[in-house]
């Protein structure tokens, strides 16, 4: 019985180790001085975000320095859409940020997302 619980734990916890260590995760940091509602990469929701906050980690496909955002505040949505990834490398592992922030050109009255890609 005894060997059956330790098997069982060291199960576990390769398993666990496996879909972090196999995927890599990101989280998304609020550089900017307002709330976001909600913050989605790609299809991925992480959700509410306060102002300088920092959502907790998800597994992701695969992962660019950038990638389709979609940010939405009290104020409106602002989106950073990528034409493509031609000569991007996909990173299938590791742990990585998006700091992000809206810049909003008058002129235009449109919304943007800017975004800085971090190595953690």
């Amino acid at each position: 019985m005894k060997y059956l619980l330790k098997f069982a734990l060291l199960l576990f916890f390769f398993a666990s180790c496996e879909e972090e260590n196999g995927s890599p995760m990101l989280r998304i940091k609020n550089v900017d001085s307002i709330d976001f509602e909600e913050v989605i990469v790609r299809n991925t929701n992480f959700g509410a975000l306060a102002a300088g906050a920092t959502s907790e980690y998800k597994a992701m496909e695969k992962l660019y320095r950038y990638d389709y955002i979609e940010l939405i505040t009290n104020n409106g949505t602002c989106i950073f859409q990528p034409i493509d990834f031609v000569g991007e490398t996909a990173y299938t592992m590791g742990k990585f940020r998006y700091d992000i922030k809206r810049n909003i050109i008058p002129q235009f009255e449109d919304c943007f997302v800017e975004l800085e890609f971090v190595e953690e």
